[in-house]
């Protein structure tokens, strides 16, 4: 079970795959059809029991669909043949009299020795109007306006209002539709019923559009109970993780999800790198070329002061535990301190080359003095590990800060080394263990290379998960320069017509009141589920040609959180959302400035652009990347590229 198989975004995202097709098609779509891509990042939520509840989704529509097909081929069946309707048999199978339906003369024989004269036009429309024809056209006026609303097309809906508000009222088409369905369906019961009760005899007309009542009722039924039952807030708190169904393949994806979704290894698409991190929020970043202090010895850092705790950056790290920060960031507790290994004796020490004379020519083959060395005023380089270790302790201490003083979310603040891998070998091949995990970690933070990149994500679930922060760093400090970008990321809350879980757990359940929303239902719901049906048909032959199995591997191309979200924020989290990044900046500049100080560089220069920053002075863009312009008459400019149809950043 996942760190975050009961939270409120899990709850809501499960409770959608009822309630909104589009939503459930993508989870499946992307999950388990295209098997061959990882999975994105899953901040603040288990996709397990999504795409569990998802396929069941699918299930149940699919059986809704089989028995309205059932009913359907019947009612077509009974139409065509004129079995039920007033045709001049006695119910045994007698032809008409000649002559046609009105037979001889005008009169119709209704048995041995009956003959009357048909007067009324009833049995003329028995006779000639299509009813399973009119009952479909009124099916697919009511389903292609509701669709074409973008109210969906699930069978099940609770609360049509709410999905009119989230989905921003009706268009204009789609309302004439509606009403030009819902008056056809009118005239259709009036005309049944009329012909009916005048003898027409066409029964089948009115009993078989009630009898597509009977598997959409079910269907609903079934649906509110796993909404009321599984999927209320306390319901949902207690019982266990929805689980995928049996099978190998299925067992296959469950590992496979389990294994990534919180994995501190990632594989990134390479387009959209930052797939479940939800919207670039305020991306900055700037260079710096470091430049020692005047008062810095040569070789040695600042001198700490008397009674200070060693520097983080000077105690040997434990790469299983304090390098890696991961732990801390998931329990919420402290990291205790590394503590330092016994110095090794040391070897005597060899006697020192005679130094070179000033100005003398340098041995030919000779590599050029480093502008980093001791004649540059350089001493220790400083690395990418050392600054990202005095971030970490800043983060504990904001975390505890406001455990103790407040109830605000940053108490929970979560942060983890992430190493983002491009796409390469298959899924299953790439290696998540601990020790390969720390291998890269160790390997790519101070690598900077261009496919494997290191970042700290520290990230805030506010809102009950609904509003999600993540805040990812990256720190370069190779050629005398120190590169710092900042990449904050927001997710947004999860749709508002998923939340219709909880009206219906409150509400009061009556059976009338039931039966008649599936009769006012059935129309639409029938034609959602035989679209359920197609599109669930259509997704296995996909797959089976498509072969996932054997495709090249790939990075995630959507998220399970982000596809059930919603673009709009309040005020109030619009405000969180800037005083959480805003909060994060901050003791991430304070961790860079000092290790700039601790290791004897100028922070005069650092510290302007922090400030510049802070005033929103420099803005880059919203992108992995930007431009930065200091200075007066500068100028920073962000350009947009299409590449394969994507959009792509370059500054």
């Amino acid at each position: 079970m996942g760190p975050y198989s009961h939270s409120e975004a899990t709850r809501l995202l499960c409770a959608g795959t009822y309630l909104d097709i589009d939503f459930r098609r993508q989870t499946i779509e992307e999950l388990v059809e295209h098997e061959e891509r990882s999975v994105a990042p899953s901040l603040g939520v288990d996709v397990v029991p999504v795409l569990a509840h998802a396929l069941r989704a699918r299930a149940r529509e699919v059986r809704t669909a089989g028995w309205a097909l059932l009913i359907w081929i019947a009612f077509l069946a009974f139409d065509l043949s004129g079995i039920g309707k007033g045709d001049g048999t006695d119910g045994g199978g007698a032809a008409p009299a000649p002559g046609g339906p009105f037979g001889s003369g005008g009169f119709s024989d209704y048995g041995p020795g009956t003959a009357y004269p048909v007067t009324d036009a009833t049995e003329a429309l028995a006779q000639s109007v299509p009813w399973w024809l009119w009952w479909a056209a009124v099916c697919l006026l009511l389903w292609a306006g509701r669709a074409a609303a973008g109210l969906g097309s699930a069978v099940y809906s609770v609360n049509e209002a709410a999905l009119r508000r989230a989905t921003g009222g009706r268009r204009r088409a789609s309302q004439v539709m509606v009403w030009f369905g819902r008056l056809l369906a009118l005239t259709y019961w009036i005309t049944a019923l009329a012909v009916l009760f005048s003898g027409g005899g066409n029964w089948a007309a009115v009993v078989f559009p009630l009898l597509l009542v009977v598997p959409v009722g079910l269907h609903r039924a079934q649906v509110a109970a796993v909404l009321r039952d599984e999927l209320s807030r306390e319901s949902f708190a207690t019982r266990p993780r929805a689980e995928l169904p049996a099978g190998e393949r299925y067992r296959r994806i469950s590992a496979a999800l389990d294994r990534e979704q919180h994995a501190e290894l990632t594989i990134y698409n390479v387009y959209r790198p930052f797939i479940g991190a939800g919207h670039p929020f305020g991306v900055w970043s700037f260079a710096l070329e470091l430049k020692r202090r005047e008062d810095a010895e040569p070789g040695a850092g600042a001198e700490p002061k008397a009674g200070a705790e060693p520097h983080p950056a000077t105690v040997p790290v434990d790469a299983g535990a304090e390098r890696r920060g991961g732990a801390a960031g998931r329990t919420g507790s402290a990291v205790p301190p590394a503590r330092a290994e016994p110095a090794e004796p040391a070897e005597p020490a060899e006697p020192a080359e005679p130094a070179e004379p000033a100005g003398a020519p340098a041995a030919p083959g000779a590599p050029p003095p480093s502008p980093s060395g001791p004649a540059a005023g350089g001493g220790r380089r400083l690395t990418s590990r050392q600054i990202i270790d005095l971030v970490r302790p800043r983060l504990e201490a904001l975390r505890a800060a406001a455990a103790e003083t407040s109830r605000d979310r940053l108490k929970d603040l979560e942060y983890h080394e992430l190493v983002y891998l491009p796409a390469g070998p298959p899924r299953a091949q790439v290696p998540r263990d601990e020790a390969a995990v720390e291998r890269h970690r160790a390997d790519a933070v101070d690598e900077g290379g261009e496919g494997r990149r290191h970042f700290l994500l520290v990230r805030v679930g506010a809102w009950n998960e609904q509003v999600v922060v993540s805040v990812l760093v990256r720190v370069h400090t190779q050629g005398g320069m120190l590169v710092l970008e900042v990449v904050p990321h927001i997710l947004t809350p999860v749709k508002p017509a998923f939340r219709a879980v909880d009206a219906l757990a409150e509400q009061k359940q009556g059976p009338w009141r039931e039966v008649v929303r599936a009769v006012l239902a059935s129309p639409s719901a029938g034609c959602a589920s035989a679209a359920s049906a197609v599109t669930t048909a259509v997704g296995f032959f996909r797959t089976w040609l498509h072969d996932p199995a054997s495709a090249p591997p790939d990075g995630p191309e959507r998220s399970v959180r982000e596809l059930g979200s919603t673009q709009e924020i309040s005020l109030f989290q619009e405000m969180d959302i800037s005083r959480y990044v805003k909060t994060v900046e901050d003791r991430i500049a304070s961790g860079v400035r000092d290790a700039l100080r601790a290791e004897g560089y100028r922070t005069d220069e650092f510290e302007q652009h922090i400030t510049q920053v802070a005033e929103g002075g420099v803005y880059i863009g919203r992108m992995s990347g930007g431009a930065v312009a200091t200075g007066p008459g500068a100028r920073a400019q962000q350009k947009i590229t299409q590449v394969d149809g994507r959009k792509g950043g370059d500054s």
